[in-house]
C-alpha cells in the first residue's frame, strides 16, 4: 500500500512539473513569443513613447541590445527546458522508471526554470539601470493607463456580450417583457 501511495505521489509530482510549470510560466510571463519583451518594460512601448519619456537614442540602442541579448539567451534556455521535459516524459513512460533518474531530471528541470526566470529578471534590472528615476515614474504611469484602457475595453466587451445574449433571448421568445427583470440584475 505504501509503495502504491509513493508511486502515485511521484507520478502526481511529475505530472505537475511537466504540465503545471508551463502553465505557471504562461501566467507569469504572458503568452509564448511575448516574453521577455512583456517583462522588459515593453521595448515596443518604450520606442513608441520615447519622446514622451525623454529617452535618448543612446538609451534606446542600449535597451534594444539588452533585449536582443536576452532573447537569444532565453531561446537557448527554453530549448534546454523542452529537452529536459522530453527526457522526463520518456523516463516516466517506461514500465520500470528509475527513481534516481526521475529525481535528477526533476532537479534539472527546476534548475533550468530558475535560470530562465533569473535571466528575465536580470534583463529587467539592466534596462532599469539605463533609465532615470523620472523615466521610470513615467513608464509606471503609462503602464497603469494602458492597464485601465484594457480593463475598460474588456468591460465594454462584456456588456456588449450580455446585451447580445439578452437580445437573442428576446428574439427567441418574441416578448421583451419576459426578460425585463434580468435587466435589473445588470
Amino acid at each position: 500500500m505504501k509503495k502504491l501511495l509513493w508511486s502515485g505521489s511521484i507520478m502526481g509530482l511529475c505530472f505537475f512539473l511537466f504540465f503545471g510549470t508551463s502553465s505557471l510560466c504562461a501566467l507569469t510571463h504572458g503568452p509564448k513569443g511575448d516574453h521577455p519583451g512583456k517583462a522588459m518594460l515593453h521595448v515596443q512601448m518604450l520606442e513608441e513613447h520615447s519622446a514622451e519619456l525623454g529617452l535618448t537614442e543612446a538609451q534606446l540602442e542600449k535597451i534594444r541590445g539588452i533585449y536582443d541579448k536576452s532573447q537569444k539567451e532565453i531561446i537557448k534556455i527554453e530549448a534546454d527546458l523542452k529537452i529536459a521535459r522530453i527526457d522526463l516524459r520518456a523516463e516516466m513512460e517506461k514500465d520500470r522508471s528509475d527513481r534516481n533518474k526521475v529525481s535528477d531530471l526533476i532537479d534539472a528541470l527546476t534548475r533550468i526554470e530558475a535560470q530562465l526566470k533569473k535571466s528575465k529578471y536580470m534583463s529587467i534590472l539592466e534596462v532599469k539601470e539605463i533609465l532615470t528615476p523620472e523615466q521610470l515614474t513615467k513608464i509606471k504611469t503609462l503602464r497603469i493607463e494602458k492597464r485601465m484602457e484594457r480593463h475598460d475595453h474588456r468591460s465594454e466587451m462584456r456588456q456588449d456580450r450580455m446585451a447580445d445574449r439578452r437580445d437573442q433571448r428576446i428574439d427567441r421568445s418574441g416578448n421583451p417583457d419576459d426578460f425585463r427583470e434580468l435587466d435589473d440584475d445588470f
